[in-house]
């Protein structure tokens, strides 16, 4: 990266030196790490974080409209849910997970 300033009027500055940025994969690497099954699900939908780093803040289920369906866990850190679907609709559906790393959503079936 670098970086050159307008200055008063027109005038530009000198550029910067260069910086050298590195960025880890984030939505890879909570998507390598969270677990939504079974997909097609029929009652029961597990959701699980299986790396202990990944602190989760939230877990939502949402309709292909955006609608929110449930709150599956809000704030309590835990890794791992079971989510109960079976009065549903058969349809897609959507797992938002959010956690201090980043949010993933990942899709489900209900069927």
């Amino acid at each position: 990266i670098r970086v050159q300033a307008i200055c008063s009027g027109n005038e530009l500055s000198e550029w910067s030196d260069s910086l050298v940025v590195l960025t880890n994969s984030l939505p890879e690497y909570l998507k390598n790490n969270v677990l939504v099954y079974p997909n097609p699900a029929s009652d029961y939908l597990n959701i699980q974080v299986t790396n202990e780093d990944i602190q989760v803040t939230s877990m939502e289920v949402y309709d292909v409209y955006g609608k929110l369906i449930a709150v599956v866990k809000e704030n309590d850190h835990s890794s791992q849910a079971r989510v109960n679907v079976s009065g549903l609709a058969n349809g897609m559906y959507f797992v938002r997970v959010t956690t201090e790393q980043g949010i993933l959503t990942k899709p489900f079936v209900k069927k």
